[in-house]
């Protein structure tokens, strides 16, 4: 069973448990964990000619904490993808370290989240750095288990020459992702 499947069966459990489940408190504090699937596009410019590119068979884990302020929550989460990009041989793994904020409406969390993100790949064979931002929306299938959709978008603008010495290339992509967690 490849990575994607085993995910949305563990979605599709927890979609059933959630009908079951009552009293499932509205505090968001704690810390998660959990795995996630993706697709997405990027860009990439190279001497201002364009090459769209699709992020296909995106894979990941995560681990987060979450503090709930009443009606605020803010936290952290911290990711490791792995990105098939399609038309090419060529693989990307991201790591993205974000904070969150979002709204506490009892199971629902909609948030927006901003950090950083570094990606290698196969062609590029450096680390780059650049910026992560997106939003989302997390429920809570059952006291403990999240259901989380989330769309984040990256950016390397200027970034690969300067840690890499490739001139007048940008990366910039973005992807939506369904993940399920634990939360403990």
């Amino acid at each position: 069973m490849n990575a994607k499947a085993f995910v949305y069966s563990l979605l599709f459990a927890a979609a059933g448990t959630s009908a079951m489940a009552q009293d499932i408190s509205s505090s968001w504090t704690g810390f998660y964990a959990g795995l996630h699937v993706g697709e997405g596009q990027g860009t990439v410019t190279y001497r201002e000619k364009s090459r769209d590119v699709t992020l296909s068979d995106t894979t990941g884990i995560h681990l987060g904490f979450m503090h709930d302020l009443n009606d605020w929550v803010v936290g952290g989460k911290l990711s490791y993808d792995k990105l098939d990009v399609t038309g090419t041989s060529d693989q990307a793994l991201l790591l993205r370290g974000s904070a969150r904020v979002g709204f506490n409406a009892g199971r629902f969390l909609p948030f927006v989240t901003v950090g950083s993100a570094t990606m290698n790949s196969d062609s590029a064979k450096k680390n780059v750095t650049g910026v992560a931002y997106g939003l989302g929306l997390v429920m809570k299938a059952t006291e403990n288990v999240l259901v989380e959709l989330e769309y984040n978008r990256f950016e390397f603008v200027d970034q690969l020459k300067k840690e890499t010495g490739l001139k007048d290339v940008d990366v910039e992509g973005g992807v939506g992702e369904l993940s399920i967690s634990y939360r403990f």
